[in-house]
C-alpha cells in the first residue's frame, strides 16, 4: 500500500461535519504499516452525542461511510473513528467486562453468557481473553449472523 492521505481523510471528515452542521476538533494519525496500519480519526465536539447515537450506532455508521469514502486513501488500513472518547471508553469497559467474565468462570467453572454483541465488540472481547491459559470464547450464532452471543468459558488453548 502506498502512503495514506490523512489530508483527504481530514478534509472528507470537515464535509461530513460540515454537512452535518457540526463544530468541532479533529486529529488524525496513523499508526502500524502494512495489514496492520491503522488510520486514528478522533474528534472532539460539544455535539458529540449528536455525533455517537444510541450505543454508538451513529458513531459506527460514520466510520462505515468515512471507511467507503476514503478507501483510496487509506487502502488496505483500518479506519478507527472515534468521538469524545467514546469508543476508547467503550473498549476499556468491554475488557473490564471480558476480566470479570475470566474470574467468574475460574472460580465457579460454569460458563459465563455475555451476550449478544457486534462483531467490533466480540473482537475486543476474543483479543482480551485469547492469551489467557484455561479460558476460551466462543461466539454463538449462525455464520450469517451480524449480532451473536460470545460465551466464556473453561478450557484449553
Amino acid at each position: 500500500m502506498s502512503k495514506i492521505s490523512t489530508k483527504n481523510v481530514e478534509t472528507a471528515v470537515k464535509k461530513l461535519l460540515d454537512l452535518l452542521e457540526v463544530e468541532a476538533t479533529i486529529d488524525i494519525s496513523t499508526e502500524g504499516k502494512g495489514d496492520q496500519a491503522c488510520v486514528n480519526v478522533n474528534i472532539t465536539s460539544e455535539e458529540g452525542g449528536r455525533l455517537i447515537g444510541y450505543k454508538g450506532q451513529i458513531l459506527n455508521s460514520l466510520q462505515f461511510v468515512l471507511t467507503i469514502v476514503q478507501k483510496d486513501n487509506i487502502g488496505d488500513a483500518k479506519l478507527f473513528l472515534d468521538i469524545n472518547n467514546y469508543k476508547t471508553e467503550h473498549v476499556e469497559k468491554l475488557k473490564t467486562i471480558a476480566q470479570q467474565a475470566v474470574i467468574q468462570v475460574n472460580d465457579t467453572g460454569l460458563p459465563v453468557d455475555l451476550g449478544p454483541m457486534n462483531p467490533f465488540d466480540r473482537r475486543v472481547i476474543h483479543l482480551e481473553i485469547e492469551t489467557i491459559k484455561g479460558v476460551i470464547t466462543e461466539s454463538i450464532g449462525s455464520e450469517d449472523d451480524y449480532i451473536k452471543r460470545i460465551v466464556v468459558k473453561s478450557g484449553k488453548k
